[in-house]
């Protein structure tokens, strides 16, 4: 679900600017009956543009001016405006969930469920798709918080309500049942569920396709995401040809949209040519390989220099990509300037964004500390991976479900350094805090050992 501007019918001009609504919101302090309706009407739609924006406080700024109009105008009038209200705290909830602020998004989407759902009691036919639509973004919210259990039940309810509506009115709740089943996927796919994953992935793909074919201008955006879906999930199965398959469909689909809009479609272009490198890698197939990361590469080299805070990170991405098809070619020169120049960068961008990009900075040390180690470059190595340790053990101490895996991963890789220059006692140490991140991450999902 996205932002939820207020709708109002076109009548002479209207006062959409900041300037404008400073004018509405003078009058409205003199005559609120008159004017208070139509200037939260034009703050909601400025809040929505600032969010368009990513200018996330302004956003916050309109958004909760608005929302304390509403709860005022709800106590008089309940009918006509709690509707308002919940759209509102709606906008809030995605709001805050952007900006990694969960507990005020879950606050927010509660208030909003909550709502809808006694709306829904009175008027099912009116009000059903919004509880849905919250139960959606609410599946969103724990899906970045690896609460996978929520996750699921946020979306099942979700797709029942999508599910039965579609089947008396399919043109318009049918592209909800194929997004909720995509994010079913995705979910199912985080938890290597693979056959879920398939049929969760299958129905939303059969939707689109069948909607392409009336409309193909609105739903084969959709197809291709979908295919991408796949390409990743075969990739995964160690299934080439399907993955192949899945990947170059998309891919078709993209080039060819991209052609009419070149700015919507080109990132997709290269975020697909990236996927079809890595499949191609695992192959060893490195001369399409590098084929592919090559075009990836210069779509967004040329976006970047319009748009860097989009497009540098992807630009740094593909680096890394590079790094490593180097690295398995044995290229060892080449393999450190890419991925230097992809640490380079991230590190820049953490300077600005530290929660985004620092883990991206550990990652990238982390590889180049198993190219010096390739390298017998054992003081450069022991300097990265400990670079790559400090972030991992930092961001851990607040999210340990996302990161103790990869202090444990940087641990034993450092521990692997140390037993190989016969530095048994430092080697032992490193193995035992790989152990124990392990176990502490074990602990967090409530997951069981695996024996053999």
């Amino acid at each position: 679900m996205v932002c939820i501007p207020s709708k109002t019918t076109t009548r002479g001009q209207r006062l959409h600017t900041p300037k404008g609504l400073e004018i509405r919101k003078r009058l409205a302090k003199d005559n609120p009956m008159a004017y208070e309706p139509t200037w939260r009407r034009r703050r909601t739609n400025l809040g929505v543009l600032y969010y368009k924006q990513n200018d996330y406080p302004r956003t916050e700024a309109a958004y909760t001016e608005t929302l304390e109009i509403y709860k005022r105008l709800a106590k008089g009038n309940p009918q006509a405006y709690e509707p308002d209200v919940a759209r509102t705290q709606n906008n809030l909830g995605l709001l805050y969930n952007a900006q990694n602020n969960h507990p005020k998004a879950e606050a927010a989407f509660a208030e909003a469920l909550e709502i809808y759902k006694r709306l829904a009691m009175a008027n099912p036919l009116a009000y059903e798709p919004y509880v849905a639509g919250t139960q959606n973004n609410f599946g969103a919210l724990y899906t970045l918080q690896n609460d996978f259990q929520r996750t699921e039940a946020a979306y099942t309810e979700a797709l029942e309500i999508y599910q039965r509506l579609a089947k008396s009115n399919p043109q318009a709740y049918e592209p909800n049942v194929a997004v909720v089943q995509n994010n079913l996927g995705n979910l199912y796919k985080a938890q290597n569920d693979f056959q879920r994953t398939e049929a969760a992935y299958t129905e939303a793909l059969e939707v689109y396709q069948r909607l392409a074919k009336g409309n193909p201008q609105a739903y084969e955006p959709n197809v291709a995401a979908v295919q991408n879906n796949l390409g990743a999930l075969n990739f995964d199965k160690n299934d080439s040809p399907k993955a192949e398959a899945a990947y170059t469909n998309a891919l078709e689909i993209y080039q060819r949209l991209a052609k009419d809009n070149q700015k919507a479609y080109e990132p997709k272009v290269a975020g697909t040519q990236n996927n079809l490198g890595l499949l191609y890698n695992a192959k060893n197939d490195y001369p399409r390989a590098e084929a592919a990361f090559t075009k990836a590469l210069e779509i967004y080299q040329r976006l970047a220099k319009d748009n860097p805070q989009t497009y540098e990170p992807e630009v740094a991405g593909t680096k890394n990509n590079f790094g490593i098809l180097y690295n398995d070619q044995n290229d060892r020169p080449k393999a450190e300037a890419a991925t230097a120049e992809a640490l380079e960068i991230y590190q820049r961008l953490a300077k600005d964004n530290p929660q985004a990009y620092e883990p991206k900075v550990a990652a990238v040390q982390n590889n180049l500390g198993n190219l010096y180690n390739a390298q017998n470059d054992r003081p450069k190595a022991e300097a990265a991976f400990a670079e790559a340790i400090e972030i991992y053990q930092r961001l851990a101490k607040d999210n340990p479900l996302a990161y103790e895996q990869e202090v444990a991963g940087t641990q034993n890789n450092i521990g692997a350094l140390y037993y190989n220059q016969n530095d048994f006692p430092r080697a032992e140490a490193a193995f035992a805090e790989a152990w124990k991140s392990t176990s502490v991450w074990q602990r967090t999902t409530r997951r069981p050992t695996n024996r053999r």
